[in-house]
């Protein structure tokens, strides 16, 4: 699973995290190469919690109505045209049993080609 950027910051060295496959932890810094639990990290910059994720600004509007039915639902959906983000919102921070399926959920939207490339692997296995 691919780590998606948060603005939570590691309560370790400051540094932003990212969001994790690891089950029971919802985040990881990769500058300390550390895992944490979303009870240990207790600050976000900005407004509201955000998760962050790579796509352009055509993929962004095409998934924007499942965006909208995302669960659990963000306060805000925004698309960063200098980062080329999709930027969702959240008015505090989500445990990892929230986030993993968040994840799971926007990697099916944004990264068919990679969810493509699983299914055919597991397809050519079974054969």
């Amino acid at each position: 699973m691919k780590p998606f950027k948060t603005n939570a910051i590691c309560p370790k060295c400051g540094k932003l995290l990212h969001t994790t496959d690891i089950p029971e932890y919802a985040f990881v810094c990769l500058e300390c190469d550390e895992n944490f639990y979303s009870i240990e990290v207790q600050d976000y910059s900005g407004e509201r919690f955000e998760v962050s994720a790579e796509c352009t600004e055509t993929m962004f509007s095409q998934n924007l109505e499942a965006f909208q039915k995302l669960k659990p639902e963000p306060d805000f959906i925004g698309y960063d045209t200098e980062e080329h983000l999709a930027d969702f919102g959240f008015s505090r921070i989500l445990t990892s049993k929230e986030i993993i399926p968040l994840v799971q959920t926007l990697e099916n939207l944004l990264l068919p080609e990679t969810n493509a490339a699983a299914t055919v692997s597991n397809l050519t296995r079974k054969e």
